[in-house]
């Protein structure tokens, strides 16, 4: 795809269901780069411009186990660590903490079984919208993002090891809080430029047998409404995804 390789498990990478323009191979080299030193990364860029789709899809390619995080302006740091839950098989009232998937994927258990969390197993870790964190979840995260911290402080006291993880945060917009970014890889992607919006809709529309002058005549029109959305912030869905799903 790019000019970086690395190994995979996989005789053949997996097919992917979106265009190769000249940013997004960028953003693929970047990636693979902090992968392969498990640099923690953060990925800038407007909604739409592929950061998500390329992410889940290299994981893939490497053949990693990967968790999936999506965060909102309620997310908790219990949603992210977990909680203490009754116990519903004890005969007396017991509580038991409940991790979560991503704490899993983070801490380090000598005694697990899983193999998802061997560490002959590439663990990726994909946090969406990172920039609708509050601020306490935004401190919860700072160790996470930290390659220099061992350990990890719950809410309830306990410090768990870290174990390698490669993680990646996704933000269409600057981060308030520059804990997370002070110690980690920050890559802003670019918007597709007019050859790049040719190419991809050319790529979406010949799939499903449109003409040339039609594909032509669309990114044209596509184009320029995504600059003047971009003048006048406007939210007009004219993202190439939301053009998918159309």
């Amino acid at each position: 795809i790019s000019n970086i390789f690395m190994p995979s498990a996989l005789n053949q990478i997996p097919d992917a269901n979106f265009c190769f323009t000249s940013s997004t191979k960028d953003m693929i080299d970047v990636i693979l780069s902090a992968s392969v030193i498990n640099y923690p990364l953060i990925l800038e860029g407007p909604n739409g411009s592929g950061k998500s789709s390329t992410v889940l899809y290299l994981s893939k390619c490497v053949d990693a186990n990967i968790v999936r995080i999506s965060i909102s302006s309620s997310t908790t740091v219990e949603d992210l660590f977990g909680k203490y839950e009754p116990n519903t098989s004890s005969k007396s009232l017991k509580f038991d903490f409940q991790p979560t998937d991503f704490l899993n994927a983070i801490r380090y258990d000598s005694n697990s079984t899983n193999a998802d969390f061997s560490p002959l197993k590439k663990q990726w870790i994909i946090i969406e919208e990172l920039h609708l964190a509050s601020a306490s979840v935004i401190d919860s995260l700072a160790p996470v993002f930290n390659k220099q911290t061992e350990q990890i402080l719950l809410t309830d006291g306990q410090v768990v090891p870290k174990r390698d993880y490669f993680i990646v945060g996704l933000i269409s917009q600057p981060l308030q809080n520059q804990s997370i970014v002070k110690s980690s890889m920050v890559y802003k992607v670019r918007d597709y430029t007019k050859p790049e919006y040719d190419q991809i809709y050319k790529y979406i529309l010949s799939k499903n047998e449109f003409s040339d002058d039609v594909c032509s005549y669309f990114s044209d029109q596509m184009f320029i409404l995504s600059k003047l959305s971009a003048s006048s912030q406007a939210k007009i869905p004219i993202t190439v995804r939301e053009v998918y799903k159309i």
